[in-house]
C-alpha cells in the first residue's frame, strides 16, 4: 500500500490519528499527509421527525441506528459518545452500512432512523446534520514511498493552493490544512 486514508475522532490536531498509525507501525517512519478536515454527526431523516436533538437521544428504546464495522471511526465514535452518556454497553439496533453514503442511503429510505457519517453525505442527501465532532482525514504513507512519483504528486497537489481554493467550494470539508506532513516513528 503506496497510502492509505485515516480518521478517529478526537482532537483537530491528528492526535489521534498518529497515535494510531504509531501504535500501528512502531518501527517504521511513516507520514501523516492532511487531505481535508470533516464534520462527522448525526445522520436524520429530512424535517428530524423524531426530534434528534443530542447523542442522549440515541438511547430511547425502539430507535433504528445505523451500525458500522467495529474499528471504523463512526462506530468508534458513536462508542465513545454512547459512554459518555453512561450507556458504554448499549447494544445498538439497526442495518448495517459499509461507508457514509450507505449511512444516509439507509436513513433516506426508512430502513434507520439515524446513523452517524460526514456532513457532505447528509447534505448530498437532503438529510438532516448534527454536528458531534470535526476531524482530520489524513493519508498515511510510508516515508520510503514518498519520494516516488505518484506519491510525491500526489502530496505536492494537496499542499498547492489551487487544490485548497477548490476545497473551499465543497460543502462540509475544510481544507487549510491540506498538504500539511507530520512525520511519525522510526528514525
Amino acid at each position: 500500500v503506496h497510502v492509505a486514508g485515516i480518521h478517529l475522532s478526537g482532537t483537530q490536531t491528528g492526535e489521534d490519528n498518529a497515535s494510531e498509525v504509531l501504535r500501528t507501525f512502531p518501527e517504521r517512519r511513516m507520514l501523516l499527509v492532511n487531505l481535508t478536515r470533516w464534520r462527522q454527526g448525526l445522520v436524520i431523516a429530512a424535517g428530524n421527525p423524531l426530534s434528534i436533538r443530542a447523542v442522549a437521544d440515541l438511547l430511547r428504546p425502539g430507535l433504528r441506528i445505523v451500525r458500522r464495522e467495529e474499528g471504523a471511526g463512526a462506530h468508534k465514535l458513536i462508542t465513545r459518545l454512547m459512554a459518555s452518556e453512561g450507556a458504554g454497553d448499549v447494544e445498538l439496533s439497526g442495518p448495517f452500512a459499509g461507508g457514509h453514503a450507505d449511512v444516509a442511503r439507509l436513513v433516506e429510505c426508512g430502513a434507520a432512523d439515524v446513523g452517524v457519517a460526514i456532513e457532505s453525505v447528509a447534505l448530498a442527501s437532503g438529510l438532516e446534520f448534527l454536528p458531534l465532532v470535526e476531524e482530520r482525514f489524513d493519508l498515511v504513507v510510508p516515508y520510503d514511498l514518498a519520494s516516488t512519483v505518484p506519491v510525491s504528486r500526489l502530496i505536492d497537489v494537496l499542499d498547492d493552493f489551487r487544490f485548497r481554493k477548490e476545497m473551499e467550494h465543497l460543502p462540509g470539508y475544510d481544507g487549510e490544512f491540506s498538504g500539511h506532513v507530520i512525520t511519525l516513528g522510526g528514525s
